[in-house]
């Protein structure tokens, strides 16, 4: 046999087993980049679709277009379960709705970050299955507001919640200067430096997180959740105000990056038929009792506060653009999904009203976009979607067992086929606790059923009922601003009948049930 002839006999008879032996390594490499991607969440903070909209089509927000909605999937009538803070951002996290997971307001005795189990939350489920998991910027309403409390107590600035495995949490989150962050365990002051803004510095913070996940070990899949809290206005000492304003409500605001201060001083916002609405007496009581015909001064603050929350939205943006810059340099854009959402919406007048909390369109109403390398970019999808179903996608997509009984669901179906037929129909949305001291008159509690335009018998419809015995009913096609409640007409009795039956399931659905009434 010739010399040439052995050697190759030998590699063909060799190469079977080099390729036994390298398989276990190939195959990790594989699944780490197929199976298990990496997940970063932008969650923001008070951020409405109607300005969110408005900023994408006129230009201003080009990383979030260009990296995440071109390449993505928008889901255009996306919905908060209930428009607060803490009881969002505790649905996001277990994928509940509020009267399931317990977290019914912003404060205590009802709310808050000490009423979350956070031994069992999406950051518990993806730990136990291996990720890297990591928090920058805000968590629950509540956090570390106590020095003094008991280390293993959320209202301690040095705790971390269970899960975390790099913790970079804002204690003092509505300050946009001269904050404080818990960073694994350390506090960390930033003062009044331009360097200090708090979107820059979480978007540094989030850069650092990926570049230690990568030296960690750069074949464990990651999650993030990253909360800034831009375009939420600033509270506390030192917090901005407008002037000439009538009532206080409409003097709150923000600062933007002191290099987009001023720069869409010209925008042009549509009003809307219901801002400043002429005729409250359709409303429930609280409403007719407590918000009042807006001044031109009012008039003049609210335009003010919705210039600086669109300036705001800039750093954002810029935000974005760091994390793809960090994912694309360590090799980990194209195994990333990128999920942009809110926590709630806001009024910016609309029914004289300012923030969050009611029912209205323009308070449950949010911006989601998914961006999944595996699945058709640019596509839209007009299926009612919910906050209760963030934590059962990203469960899916990570291959992660929960370990309750969600009452949302996977939208990995509508990622594959945006057009989906067999759907939600309805949803709850609730608001069951308190919001603080800061209230002149406590809010009463809500219940309402939203329906969507595929309901067989009342399809885009709301219906209210709240706790002092005030109720609401709106056909959204005949009246999508929401200007006349048909609660006392006597030719929807029986679509009111439907909405009750719809609410009374939903409002005490528990244990996995939910689903099935929102079928």
């Amino acid at each position: 046999m010739s010399r040439k002839i052995f050697f190759t006999t030998l590699l063909i008879f060799l190469v079977p087993f080099f390729l036994l032996f390298l398989r276990p390594l190939l195959v990790k490499k594989v699944d780490a980049q197929t199976v298990r991607p990496n997940i970063v969440t932008f969650l923001i903070d008070d951020l409405d679709t109607n300005l969110f909209e408005k900023l994408i089509s006129d230009g201003y927000l080009p990383n979030i277009k260009n990296y995440i909605k071109d390449p993505g999937t928008t889901f255009t009538n996306s919905f908060v379960s209930v428009s607060l803070c803490c009881p969002s951002r505790a649905t996001f996290l277990t994928g509940q709705y509020s009267h399931n997971h317990g977290v019914l307001g912003n404060v205590s005795p009802t709310g808050g970050v000490t009423k979350l189990d956070d031994t069992n939350t999406l950051a518990t489920w993806l730990h136990n299955n291996g990720y890297f998991v990591g928090h920058v910027g805000k968590y629950l309403n509540g956090y570390g507001i106590n020095p003094a409390a008991p280390p293993n107590s959320p209202s301690n600035p040095s705790y971390i919640p269970p899960g975390y495995d790099s913790w970079k949490a804002l204690v003092t989150p509505y300050k946009f200067y001269n904050f404080q962050i818990n960073a694994n365990g350390t506090q960390v002051y930033y003062g009044e430096d331009p360097t200090d803004y708090q979107t820059d510095v979480l978007a540094g913070l989030a850069g650092d997180f990926i570049s230690q996940s990568e030296t960690t070990n750069d074949l464990q899949p990651f999650f993030l959740m990253l909360a800034p809290v831009a375009p939420h206005i600033e509270q506390g000492s030192g917090a901005p105000r407008l002037t000439g304003c009538t009532r206080s409500t409409w003097a709150e605001t923000l600062r933007p990056a002191p290099r987009h201060i001023g720069t869409l001083f010209s925008l042009i916002f549509p009003i809307p038929a219901s801002f400043d609405e002429a005729d409250m007496t359709d409303k429930p009581a609280y409403l007719r009792d407590n918000t009042y015909p807006m001044t031109s001064g009012d008039k003049q603050c609210a335009k003010k506060q919705a210039i600086n929350r669109a300036e705001a939205l800039r750093a954002i943006d810029d935000l974005v653009g760091t994390v793809v810059n960090n994912l694309s340099t360590a090799g980990e854009l194209d195994n990333t999904v990128l999920v942009f959402t809110s926590d709630n919406g806001y009024f910016h007048g609309e029914h004289r009203l300012s923030q969050k909390i009611f029912a209205y369109e323009e308070a449950i109403r949010i911006p989601l976009i998914i961006r999944a390398p595996e699945f058709v970019p640019g596509q839209n999808s007009s299926q009612l979607v919910l906050n209760n179903d963030y934590a059962p996608t990203i469960a899916e997509l990570t291959g992660t067992t929960m370990g309750r009984n969600v009452d949302g669901r996977s939208l990995v179906p509508l990622l594959q086929n945006p057009s989906l037929e067999s759907w939600r129909k309805r949803f709850l949305v609730e608001f069951l606790g308190s919001v603080g001291k800061e209230l002149p008159n406590p809010i009463p509690n809500f219940s309402v059923v939203r329906t969507g335009v595929s309901d067989p018998q009342v399809p885009n419809q709301m219906y209210a009922e709240w706790s002092d015995l005030s109720i609401e009913y709106y056909d959204l096609t005949r009246d999508p601003n929401q200007l006349q409640s048909k609660h006392a007409d006597p030719q929807y009795v029986e679509p009111i009948a439907i909405l009750t039956n719809y609410l009374n399931n939903l409002k005490t659905c528990a244990n996995g049930t939910c689903q099935s009434f929102e079928d």
